[in-house]
């Protein structure tokens, strides 16, 4: 039987920098069922480091942006050696005087949330973007680019760092037990614990050191303190194997996960941009627009566009040569509004990955999720399988525990979008909750005063 004080289910971006954040307060190990880290959403996408506009003021998604692209280019400017990033800004523009009104309500919410920005003359974008037409433009100055892994390995330095923190990959959790009351025992957290069933051919450093650890067979870890389910696409999977005193605990239908599919479309030859450009944002936030997305290397892609599918593994771009034909036209055609001289030809399908949406399609603005189980009760949806328990959500707020010193289990649902960004901030806003612990860039002493431990 192993013991740990937390444990991370996921190892995407997200879950990496909870596992990195929670370090510095016990034993921490940062599961993922894969055979590598950041494998699905955190590994397909723009790679952009948003500066929180497009969302409501008073949402995680945009506080959590915010302070997250500030920590982004604090790491960025102390290990520009670890950590690949570019503050190139991002071009949003009106490619029409119908979108001018839907622009100026961008630049406001940019001045209100003090963003940095600027109005670009179009004197000034022709010179510096000869290709580029568009009607106005704003420049979100904060706006970046980043090389997804060097930010994953530096949260993963960061939880290995420390002499109790694990990062398993090939290590998939089949069950999460929750306590029953009348089986309490002692532990450090004076509650019975988590205990999650797992299953793992992990050949890293190993949190046991028991041969079933890496021959696949099955083994226990008991979590005192916390379990924080960062599971991204396998969201759904994960809540059918949560269950308390042999009951299985319902998923909530406000945790059901749809999978929107963002395809990419590569650009052959000369770049016809060096930055990001970006068009008025779709109606209902379902996607930003098909924008043209310049990576680290300098590499020019466009997209994503966005297709709701019924699986969370469809990472094709097309299935046949007639929709990637269509794929293409409409990459083109919408590319085309803002750069007019843009060739059709050398559009190619480059890649595609999965948003894990909390809306349906056509449905409005959801949050990010983050909440814990505060209880568990007999089973009142209809949707609930019969026997079932149903779990009582309660969201999770700075400094607002409590059931503070007892075991947790935090459910973290639909972070797409800005989840890259926002990463670090979620790290800071779930160990905040659990520990009371300070702001993100105090806590973390490998990050702070262990350089060379990176």
């Amino acid at each position: 039987m192993l013991h740990l004080d937390y444990c991370v289910i996921g190892g995407g971006i997200v879950g990496l920098a909870v596992g990195a954040a929670l370090s510095p307060f016990g034993s921490v190990a940062v599961l993922e069922r894969n055979g590598q880290l950041i494998h699905e959403t955190s590994s397909r996408n723009s790679g952009v480091v948003h500066s929180g506009l497009y969302y409501p003021a008073d949402s995680l998604k945009t506080t959590l942006c915010r302070e997250g692209n500030r920590n982004i280019w604090r790491l960025q400017q102390k290990y520009p050696n670890a950590i690949h990033a570019k503050r190139i800004g991002k071009w949003i523009g009106a490619c029409n005087s119908s979108e001018d009104a839907q622009l100026e309500g961008l630049a406001q919410k940019m001045k209100e949330r003090q963003i940095q920005y600027k109005m670009i003359p179009q004197s000034k974008a022709y010179r510096e973007e000869p290709l580029v037409r568009m009607h106005t433009i704003v420049n979100s100055t904060d706006t970046g680019i980043i090389d997804v892994c060097t930010l994953a390995d530096f949260y993963r330095r960061v939880v290995e760092a420390s002499s109790e923190g694990y990062v398993l990959c090939n290590t998939e959790v089949t069950k999460v037990e929750l306590p029953e009351k009348t089986k309490q025992r002692e532990t450090k957290s004076g509650r019975a614990p988590v205990k999650l069933t797992v299953s793992s051919s992990c050949s890293d450093r190993s949190i046991n050191n028991s041969s079933s650890s890496n021959s696949g067979d099955p083994y226990t870890i008991e979590v005192d303190k916390a379990v924080v389910c960062a599971a991204g696409l396998h969201s759904n999977t994960l809540w059918s194997c949560l269950s308390c005193g042999g009951a299985a605990v319902a998923q909530p239908s406000s945790h059901r996960l749809y999978a929107c599919k963002g395809r990419y479309a590569g650009y052959r030859g000369k770049a016809p941009v060096s930055r990001l450009v970006y068009p008025c944002p779709l109606p209902n936030l379902v996607g930003l627009g098909v924008h043209s997305v310049v990576d680290v290397a300098g590499q020019v892609r466009f997209g994503p566009d966005a297709v709701y599918v019924d699986s969370f593994n469809d990472v094709s771009v097309a299935s046949s040569a007639s929709e990637e034909e269509a794929f293409l036209d409409s990459q083109y055609n919408a590319v085309r509004r803002y750069i007019p001289s843009i060739e059709r030809k050398k559009f190619f399908p480059d890649f595609a990955g999965i948003r894990p949406k909390l809306a349906q399609g056509g449905e409005g603005f959801r949050d990010f999720l983050i909440e814990y189980i505060d209880q568990v009760v007999e089973a009142e949806e209809t949707l609930a399988p019969s026997g079932s328990l149903t779990p009582v959500m309660k969201s999770v707020k700075n400094g607002d525990n409590p059931h503070e010193g007892e075991a947790a289990v935090v459910w973290l649902n639909g972070i797409e979008s800005p989840g890259l960004t926002a990463s670090s901030a979620i790290g800071d806003y779930v160990t905040s909750w659990l520990v009371g612990s300070k702001k993100f860039s105090e806590y973390f002493p490998p990050w702070r005063d262990e350089t060379d431990a990176l």
